[in-house]
């Protein structure tokens, strides 16, 4: 009886052990298996950090709300590897700042305290969210839109349809000039991706107040030059915050377009309604990829204003149909059109975009259009396609919204535990005009393969987009293309 237990138990014994070495099998081949991606999580994309934010407690007062907020984000520069010794050392002064000032600060000027702070990195993907300012803060009954320097309306709710088309000339008794530039110093990055960003504190009352722009937090007082000439100042009380939006709902340049906006039920009056036909790259907002032939078939038309999947649309089927249409063709123009593309994954296109030039005529020519809302993985394939349509390709329009050199790549969302401000961050080196594979120890693996020598970013012909040609619904870019084509 005694042998027949000591056998059962030993029996047990060997079952559990080879259980156990089974799940350490297991458990190291899955590491082999996934030992990849988990290192690129680990060096490019951290999780745990930005999961921290849900170990706070509640918060019993705004104090304490706010300083747990700074705490963690006291965190990002451990993960944001744009930061230098020196702007780490002013973001951490902000952030101490902030944290005397927590229990009086109002919500909107804790909200610019947190984008200064972060804007101190001074790196285009290391930014407050510019939609959580827009619909955390009350809103102007207008719509901005910079258009080469001049801030016009493009948008108005019911009651201010005459003032549609005005120019913007002083925030009250701050001239525009000086209100753009304290605007843009909450947002880090090149001049014209902060000038793009900076209308979501333009439109707000509470912003442009918390800013030390205007005197009053619940209304705002314009200087506006009219279509017709004629100059005028009047104050204007403020609308709720924007509803909440999709990421994709609302990126700034949709302000050009006549497709209604979350919050203004279709009431609200556009410039672009009064088009007669919209230009093409504006006409088709909710459409993040598309293709036509110009010219009786000798003009090939490419715009992408997003590299992700989108409403309900998949990028790899466009470049497959794309391909599959221009098989075996040749064109006289190509134009890759990448205005308004704030960027998405940039593995999605570079292929495609490195054949495009591929099916230009002997004589071709290969546009590549830009400005300042082309970001991130637009960036990256515009240095793609400027560098495989070599002597045939010239970007056109207006400088790309960041440096030649930059910091991208994020992870999970890093958002505040108790305001819900969503701070991007980067961890990944980038240089489209360089490379820089065998230049930086922290340049992002997936560009190996991608990244080639150019000459520039910077548009081969500078093409902006003034106000006269939006109000008239001229594309400017297309417009000087077809001069050349002639």
């Amino acid at each position: 009886m005694t042998q027949g237990r000591s056998a059962t138990r030993n029996m047990l014994k060997l079952i559990i052990k080879r259980f156990f070495q089974g799940v350490g099998i297991l458990f190291i081949l899955a590491l082999l298996y996934f030992s990849p991606n988990i290192y690129h999580i680990y060096k490019w994309n951290p999780v745990f950090t930005p999961l921290s934010a849900k170990f706070y407690g509640e918060a019993e007062t705004v104090a304490e709300a706010r300083l747990d907020d700074l705490d963690f984000l006291r965190k990002l520069p451990t993960i944001d590897r744009s930061f230098t010794p020196e702007t780490l050392a002013l973001f951490e002064r902000d952030v101490s700042a902030l944290e005397a000032r927590a229990a009086s600060l109002t919500d909107a000027e804790f909200a610019l305290g947190v984008a200064r702070a972060v804007a101190q990195a001074d790196n285009g993907h290391t930014n407050i969210g510019q939609r959580d300012l827009i619909t955390k803060n009350n809103r102007l009954p207008f719509r901005f839109y910079w258009f080469d320097g001049h801030l016009h309306v493009v948008r108005a709710a019911p009651g201010h349809e005459a003032l549609l088309g005005a120019e913007v000339l002083a925030f009250g008794d701050t001239p525009v000039g000086a209100a753009h530039r304290t605007a843009n110093s909450y947002f880090g990055g090149q001049d014209n991706w902060r000038s793009y960003m900076s209308t979501a504190i333009l439109e707000s009352p509470a912003l442009l107040h918390a800013a030390g722009i205007t005197g009053a937090a619940d209304s705002t007082s314009l200087t506006l030059r009219l279509e017709g000439g004629t100059s005028l100042t009047e104050s204007f009380d403020a609308l709720p915050a924007m509803p909440e939006v999709s990421f994709r709902g609302l990126f700034p340049w949709m302000v050009l377009t006549a497709r209604p906006l979350p919050g203004d039920d279709g009431t609200w009056s556009t410039l672009a309604a009064r088009w007669t036909e919209p230009p093409t790259y504006l006409a088709n907002p909710d459409t993040p990829y598309f293709f036509e032939e110009r010219q009786n078939g000798a003009t090939l038309y490419v715009n992408v204003s997003f590299m992700l999947d989108a409403g309900g649309l998949s990028i790899g089927t466009f470049w497959q149909n794309l391909e599959s249409h221009i098989a075996g063709r040749r064109y006289d123009t190509i134009i890759l059109d990448l205005r308004n593309n704030p960027g998405g994954d940039f593995n999605t296109s570079v292929a495609s975009v490195a054949r495009l030039p591929d099916h230009l005529t002997d004589g071709g020519t290969f546009y590549i259009a830009t400005n300042g809302a082309t970001f991130s993985a637009a960036i990256v394939n515009t240095s793609v396609a400027k560098f495989h349509g070599g002597d045939k390709a010239h970007i056109i329009g207006t400088r790309v919204g960041d440096r030649d050199q930059f910091w991208a790549e994020g992870g999970f969302p890093f958002d505040l535990p108790h305001s819900d401000y969503r701070v991007s961050f980067a961890t990944g080196y980038h240089d489209w005009v360089n490379g820089c594979m065998d230049r930086h120890p922290l340049c992002y693996d997936g560009n190996e393969g991608v990244e080639n020598p150019i000459a520039s970013l910077d548009p081969d012909i500078r093409v902006p987009l003034t106000f006269a040609d939006y109000a008239a619904g001229t594309d400017p870019v297309l417009k000087l293309i077809g001069t050349k084509q002639k």
